[in-house]
């Protein structure tokens, strides 16, 4: 997605920290190390305890943690693309959202890591550089793994605060016709299960659909 340029003008007025990293190149996702590095990276962001997003931009030359050049990068992924490297690869897949940002006759990648209930985010199995169960997460500006007792419960309450926090959610409810979209028509070319409460009572007009 194309996004704001002002989320950009606000990250390139900052410095790399625990919550902003600037790197030159776009990830690369051809090997497992690449594709390892990619997570890892994403995931150091979501374990990270803040009370925001966290960014990672690319196609931004740093010095010192500083932006000191914009040079744009010419690849770009979609979200879905993003989320099947990480799925059945950690134990679940963290929000992130991808934002295309034009500045200067250049076009920069901006990965935005939400703010989570879900983690902590660990490895399923040995992938690369992701050993398996590891919290990975940041710590002054560099990702780290939480070994000691001190930084895993300051990681772990911060989930379960989050959670807890949470405003509970309504139950959605879907007409038929939302449904039967859904469904895409129940496509002949597909299989389908329907499991129905017991107490349901259903017209004959909605067994028919």
């Amino acid at each position: 997605m194309v996004s704001n340029p002002d989320l950009l003008s606000s990250l390139l007025g900052r410095t790399e920290d625990n919550f902003l990293d600037f790197k030159q190149r776009q990830y690369r996702l051809d090997t497992e190390r690449q594709k390892s590095g990619f997570i890892k990276d994403i995931i150091s962001m979501a374990n990270t305890p803040r009370e925001s997003s966290a960014y990672i931009v690319v196609g931004v030359v740093e010095q010192g943690g500083r932006p000191t050049q914009v040079v744009g990068v010419s690849d770009h992924y979609d979200p879905s693309e993003l989320d099947r490297q990480m799925e059945g690869r950690i134990n679940c897949v963290p929000s992130i959202a991808y934002h295309v940002v034009n500045h200067e006759g250049h076009q920069v990648g901006i990965y935005e890591v939400r703010v989570d209930p879900t983690g902590p985010f660990v490895a399923l199995r040995k992938f690369g550089r992701l050993d398996p169960g590891a919290i990975y997460f940041r710590r002054n500006s560099q990702n780290a793994v939480a070994t000691n007792k001190q930084d895993i419960e300051r990681i772990t309450g911060w989930f379960t605060g989050i959670e807890s926090s949470a405003p509970s959610q309504p139950v959605a409810t879907m007409s038929w016709q939302q449904f039967y979209r859904v469904c895409d028509g129940f496509d002949e070319s597909r299989s389908y299960i329907c499991m129905i409460d017991e107490k349901l009572h259903a017209t004959a007009d909605d067994w028919r659909s």
